[in-house]
């Protein structure tokens, strides 16, 4: 069984890397192209949203897409349409990984120590942890979204805790995309941050101490298989 396990997680990371990879090399030019989707009118909307999801899917840096967002439609818009976009594209990348990845490793998680307590912790409180795992600018936002999919948290759960917590990096992430003049800069790291960089440090360290408290929690209160079943 646990060969089976590795040699299917194995098989997944050889397809989806490579393509992960590639797409991080295209995807800079591509948001040159997106500077003139603003000028195309709803055609150019329904195209962007196309990026977003294909960039959400690949799991590429989501500071690319909210920054794209906020360069294309400003503060108040851009906010807006990255959170929603963030929303609900990362939910997609969660029913993905529900579908198919939470079957391998759910059987496995009950038989890895503090794994299995994790996972149980995150189906009886797993809002306050999706909050915190979104929390961060810095957080890796589309590979969390599959993560969370392997995990028991529910779906309610997720959707809540994912609008709630994305609200500050896409806002954050998204004002720094009206500051700059070309996408470019967003891509090649050379944006500057402005007055976002408080509300990033703030946010990182918030969500960095909040989920070691969570960690040490679900370690401390786990109630153990048979009790987590019970409930």
């Amino acid at each position: 069984m646990r060969k089976r396990l590795f040699l299917r997680l194995l098989l997944a990371a050889a397809v989806v890397l490579p393509v992960a990879l590639t797409a991080g090399r295209w995807f800079p030019a591509l948001m040159d192209a997106v500077t003139r989707l603003g000028e195309a009118g709803p055609a150019g909307d329904a195209i962007f949203a196309g990026i977003y999801a294909a960039g959400s899917w690949l799991m590429l840096p989501a500071s690319w897409l909210q920054g794209a967002s906020g360069f294309l439609y400003g503060p108040l818009l851009g906010v807006a349409v990255s959170w929603a976009l963030s929303t609900l594209f990362g939910a997609v990348s969660y029913e993905l990984a529900r579908g198919w990845l939470r079957g391998l490793v759910a059987p496995r998680l009950e038989s890895m120590g503090y794994l299995g307590a994790l996972d149980r912790a995150l189906a009886r409180r797993g809002l306050i942890a999706v909050i915190l795992l979104r929390l961060s600018p810095f957080a890796p936002y589309n590979v969390i979204s599959y993560a969370l999919g392997a995990t028991a948290v529910p779906r309610g759960t997720f959707w809540l805790g994912t609008a709630l917590g994305s609200l500050v990096p896409a806002t954050a992430w998204t004002l720094v995309g009206t500051s700059i003049g070309d996408l470019a800069a967003l891509t090649s790291g050379e944006a500057s941050f402005g007055g976002a960089r408080w509300v990033v440090i703030a946010a990182t360290l918030v969500a960095t101490a909040g989920i070691g408290l969570f960690v040490r929690r679900a370690l401390s209160d786990d109630p153990g298989p048979a009790a987590a079943l019970a409930r």
